[in-house]
């Protein structure tokens, strides 16, 4: 019987988290027809001792490779190893929905090549002051078959930089038929590319899915660590100048796009790396749609010190005209931002008051194998599981 499903992990020096997200998954998720992928680029071959020494279960397949590399080959490598027919990568600090089998078993028997859930799963790992917080928020029978070029036009006009603000197809904590990868594969000669596997992954495979589907149930869970946040989350890191940025450590030389402006923060890399996969996968038209008032103004509102060194060194610049008409425009996009994440907060907690669903949170949960015992647990009317909650209503 071939694979239907590969959950695809690539590490580097974090096996902590990853045995956990392991055994968790194996315990919890029923069915065999899947395999755990974990690509590991660690210093040392830790992790795969352990892994030997815990666990023996033929659905795990270990791969250890100390060369040098910059995430994005890790993520290639990773997917070559691969033999479901659809796939999920996540990060060894995240982990899977419990029924992401039977979401992979539905969506195949409805012909779908990409399934996009909803980010409703949260959990911290405990690290300084945090004690190990899992949030679920609630989630409604609903789903939506999406147009993805539309989606991939809104994403230029909205300034390129927050793919997770729409309906794109995902590789990394979605669903995704490999022969899509495959696609991308062809065209372009890698699986990933750019700074960054998500965001380029995504834009990628929009451009080839033909039949795409948004869920209102989780497909995986969005964990984070000390390591994670200190990529680009701390007062250290946002001080960070780009050419030190992680991002390009074993990745090469690198030709950043003169479409995003050359300073350091998770919101020019994310755009950085949408770009490079609109210009690879032969989007010019897309990228001519792209709105740099807009871009400037998020990268702005996320990292304030940066706003001077944005819009002289770039805006202005892109833009070829009077400083004053630019800035008026450039404050006006950027007021209409603020007030529009506003106005999307109210409106999501009146929906939920609405629907008389609220939020669970749990404190001193310890790992992730923990998270995914509390989530088997919660079979309610509030969080019915995916079979169960199959009768969707259709969001126009």
């Amino acid at each position: 019987m071939s694979t239907l499903l590969s959950i695809v992990i690539p590490t580097k020096n974090r096996h902590r988290y990853l045995l956990s997200t392991v055994e968790g998954i194996l315990k919890h998720i029923k069915g065999e027809n899947f395999e755990i992928v974990v690509y590991d680029n660690s210093d040392e071959e830790i992790l795969g001792t352990k892994l030997r020494q815990k666990i023996e279960d033929e659905r795990v397949r270990y791969f250890y490779d100390s060369s040098e590399m910059a995430i994005v080959n890790n993520f290639n490598k990773s997917l070559s190893k691969a033999s479901g027919e659809y796939i999920c990568f996540i990060g060894d600090d995240d982990s899977v929905h419990p029924e992401i089998l039977n979401i992979a078993n539905w969506a195949n028997q409805n012909g779908y090549e990409s399934v996009i859930g909803s980010n409703s799963i949260y959990y911290e790992w405990p690290y300084g002051e945090v004690d190990g917080k899992l949030t679920i928020y609630p989630h409604f029978n609903a789903f939506k078959e999406i147009n993805l070029e539309s989606e991939l036009i809104k994403f230029s006009k909205e300034g390129a930089v927050y793919y997770l603000n729409h309906d794109l197809s995902k590789i990394y904590h979605g669903l995704v038929k490999k022969g899509c990868m495959d696609n991308v594969y062809n065209k372009t000669g890698s699986f990933f590319n750019g700074l960054t596997p998500d965001s380029y992954g995504a834009i990628a495979l929009s451009n080839v899915v033909k039949k795409a589907i948004r869920i209102d149930f989780p497909i995986s869970i969005a964990g984070t660590c000390f390591e994670a946040k200190s990529t680009h989350k701390t007062e250290e890191a946002r001080k960070r100048k780009l050419k030190d940025a992680p991002h390009f450590k074993g990745r090469g030389g690198y030709n950043w796009s003169d479409q995003v402006p050359m300073v350091y923060s998770g919101e020019t890399v994310w755009a950085e790396s949408a770009i490079c996969a609109l210009q690879l996968m032969g989007r010019d038209d897309l990228i001519s749609l792209v709105n740099h008032y807009k871009m400037c103004a998020h990268i702005s509102i996320a990292v304030p010190h940066l706003e001077e060194k944005v819009l002289n060194d770039f805006l202005f610049k892109k833009e070829r005209g009077k400083r004053i008409p630019v800035l008026l425009k450039y404050y006006f996009v950027k007021l209409k931002i603020r007030t529009k994440k506003v106005l999307e907060k109210a409106l999501n907690r009146i929906k939920k008051l609405l629907n008389r669903k609220t939020s669970i949170q749990e404190h001193g949960i310890q790992d992730m194998n923990t998270c995914l015992e509390i989530i088997n647990g919660l079979k309610s009317q509030q969080n019915p599981s995916f079979l169960e909650q199959n009768n969707y209503t259709t969001i126009k």
